[in-house]
């Protein structure tokens, strides 16, 4: 009894206070009310002033005498939304207070132009910031998984010859065309182990291998017509002291090719995995043309020697297959930085996009992806603000009443705007064409400015990226600002706060008082931020295997890149 007293007389006090205009002191009235419910349940009322109205204190939850529970509250803002709901309703209003269609024609007809106008505009943004999402992801991670495959080595054995450890999955990334990849170990070349390579071993191979990667191509047969060239001509490694008759006699008179020839010309082979002259500087420096080429003694002619082979001999033997390998990575690896090896005294080479994951600034380091986990926080903070005004929105337009039984549809006097009810008409049209726009917009906006924000691979293109995406979400303000005139400005900025409410449930009254808003909506960006930051790094094709992928492609380097566990020695320069 004594708590409905003092929540009646608490009540009356606030009334009184707000129909006087009267500042709020809490030194003279301060504390939290108990409310007794229907239901016999006892809820805390704090009623807290809030310019000229009343809302709840967060820390509590929200009551109302006479209303139960804050369900809802939409703040109406400076923005186009808002226009074109206070628009309509303060012009369609007739002299008893209630609201008549046809009277709010002019006001309507403009709100939804300014609508339209302000979703071409962010549509347009939108869809620009999608496309380059999307071109972008097509020219460099759809370009690189196209030429680099993930395997497993039982599906397809090579050698291992790296003094780096291989990884423990047995997965590796193949950079290169598949004929090369099958020429890693040339004794499986020699189907009948009759100790001979022949045309017809030739024709059966490359098709055996296509089933099991049928992405793919091999073409043996023309590798073993440009093998048989240099035999004739007697410029295989193996030739060397050996005459024309010699050659014709060994070979069957040119129709086969003994296998103990191209086992000694595996090393050349091997180097054809460089895929660019550019980068036989670097095998030089990894200590790979010393192993390949034993009998060289100097530096500067295995090198020469390396891209003779890389180029001229890799490009007549495996074709022009291996000639758009080769193009393919000049054009995905980016521009070369070249640099001088003092203790060596050779050129080496790094290519920029192989740079922008692989670098002490790359994109697969931890300071960045620290850097990456702070923007896409801020950038959640910033969708969860539209998401959150999106909700209380259609709370409002779902519960709150309509102009029925003489309600009148708003109060207006010198200081405020109070919105009491929303008319059928208005709200059907508000739901369709401006909270439902809004609503696809809201969650298309935190889709693709999420991924977006994670196209980006260095500090300056994130930071430019997040910039444009919060001048994306202040359009529909900006509009407002710039073209609603003075009178309608005026009108809207005035509204206070539009409430709903609700009666006692057990387990939303629990969730508030032990769990709140607050943290509920703080643990929802962390979780949000932090999965999607996982999912970038750690799924198939994300960016720890893009960097894995760029380092195989442009440098022949990684643990887990085929090409560098074939030519072996150092793993890196």
């Amino acid at each position: 009894k004594l708590a409905r007293e003092l929540a009646q007389t608490m009540f009356c006090c606030v009334q009184n206070l707000t129909s006087a205009r009267a500042p709020w002191t809490p030194r003279a009235h301060c504390g939290a009310s108990t409310l007794e419910m229907s239901e016999g349940e006892k809820y805390p009322l704090s009623l807290v002033r809030r310019g000229s109205g009343l809302t709840s204190d967060s820390s509590v939850l929200s009551g109302h005498p006479r209303k139960g529970v804050l369900l809802g509250e939409m703040d109406v803002g400076d923005s186009i939304y808002s226009e074109a709901l206070i628009s309509p309703l303060v012009h369609g209003r007739v002299s008893d207070g209630s609201w008549k269609c046809a009277h709010a024609s002019r006001a309507t007809a403009t709100s939804l132009g300014l609508l339209l106008l302000n979703l071409m505009l962010q549509s347009t943004v939108l869809l620009k910031a999608y496309r380059l999402t999307e071109k972008h992801n097509t020219e460099v991670s759809g370009h690189l998984w196209g030429i680099c495959q993930k395997f497993h080595e039982q599906d397809l054995p090579f050698p291992k010859r790296s003094s780096v450890m291989p990884p423990r999955d047995g997965v590796y990334f193949d950079c290169g065309p598949l004929t090369l990849s099958i020429l890693s170990t040339v004794q499986r070349l020699d189907r009948d182990k009759d100790g001979f390579w022949t045309a017809d071993e030739a024709r059966a191979i490359g098709p055996e291998w296509v089933k099991l990667f049928p992405a793919r191509l091999a073409n043996i047969h023309r590798v073993f017509r440009a093998f048989m060239e240099y035999v004739k001509q007697g410029e295989l490694s193996a030739q060397a002291g050996l005459s024309k008759a010699d050659s014709m006699r060994l070979t069957r008179n040119f129709t086969t090719i003994p296998m103990a020839w191209m086992v000694q010309e595996q090393p050349l082979i091997d180097i054809c995995e460089a895929g660019d002259p550019s980068v036989c500087g670097n095998f030089e420096v990894r200590g790979i043309l010393k192993e390949k080429m034993p009998d060289e003694g100097n530096i500067e002619n295995r090198i020469a020697k390396c891209e003779h082979i890389a180029g001229k001999y890799c490009s007549h033997i495996f074709g022009e297959r291996y000639k758009l390998y080769t193009q393919w990575t000049g054009e995905l690896c980016g521009e070369l930085e070249t640099h001088w090896e003092g203790d060596n005294e050779v050129r080496t080479v790094r290519y920029k996009e192989a740079l922008t994951f692989t670098s002490g600034a790359g994109v697969i380091t931890p300071s960045y992806q620290s850097f990456l986990l702070v923007i896409l926080a801020v950038w959640s903070l910033a969708c969860l603000a539209e998401v959150r005004n999106v909700i209380n929105w259609w709370l409002v337009m779902v519960f709150l009443e309509g102009d029925t039984n003489g309600t009148p549809v708003f109060e207006l006097d010198d200081e405020e705007l109070t919105v009491n009810a929303i008319p059928r008409p208005l709200r059907y049209m508000s739901v369709c064409l401006n909270l439902l726009p809004r609503t696809l917009f809201a969650f298309g906006l935190v889709y693709i400015g999420t991924d977006f924000l994670l196209s980006a691979d260095n500090y300056n293109n994130l930071i430019f990226n997040v910039v444009a995406l919060g001048f994306l979400i202040e359009i529909d303000n900006m509009l407002f600002h710039a073209v609603v005139e003075r009178e309608t400005k005026d009108l809207v900025l005035k509204c206070a706060p539009i409430h709903v409410f609700r009666g006692p449930h057990e387990t939303l009254d629990w969730f508030e008082r032990h769990v709140g808003v607050t943290l509920m909506w703080t643990v929802a960006i962390l979780v949000s931020v932090s999965s999607y930051t996982l999912h970038a790094y750690f799924a198939a094709g994300g960016k720890f295997e893009m960097g894995e992928a760029f380092k195989c492609l442009c440098h022949v380097e990684g643990a887990a890149c085929m090409s560098a566990q074939v030519v072996g020695a150092r793993p890196h320069v």
